[in-house]
């Protein structure tokens, strides 16, 4: 494991807690590592979004990939509206350095006990496992734009 993905991995590790509300996982994770998201610290998965699609860079999934691969903070996440089966939130995670097929490497939480998707320490992918394989194509990403914090 190279540094960078061993340092993600690891400041992931100690936001990590299966407890945890995806949005309050990817807002300690943004702590961290020295990121301010978009939008205030109040927000529920779908501000995040709808923060990030303001101020931030919508990325493809393969830009997403790279773009974690060199240490820059990405987000993955679904809006609730564009969730297939009805939820009450929308879903927010953490891209790491890494694939699973076509998809990317995440970090993701959810305190919801009743819903067996949106976990992952890193060692699932995106589709099947943190969002139903009929959302994952859906998921938007995003990165800060350039010359914003985001590094590691």
């Amino acid at each position: 494991m190279s540094e960078l993905s061993h340092n993600v991995a690891q400041a992931c590790a100690e936001s990590y807690s299966d407890n945890k509300d995806c949005n309050k996982f990817v807002k300690d994770f943004a702590a961290k590592v020295g990121v301010k998201l978009p939008g205030g610290i109040d927000l529920d998965a779908d501000g995040i979004i709808a923060g990030m699609e303001t101020h931030w860079r919508n990325l493809s999934q393969e830009q997403a990939i790279s773009a974690a691969g060199r240490g820059v903070f990405v987000v993955a996440g679904l809006k609730k509206k564009d969730i297939k089966t009805p939820h009450t939130n929308g879903h927010v995670c953490v891209v790491i350095p890494g694939r699973h097929g076509a998809f990317p490497r995440v970090y993701s939480t959810s305190a919801d006990k009743t819903v067996k998707f949106g976990r992952s320490q890193g060692d699932t992918h995106l589709s099947g496992f943190v969002f139903r394989s009929e959302d994952a194509k859906n998921v938007q990403y995003f990165g800060p734009t350039t010359g914003s914090s985001g590094s590691w």
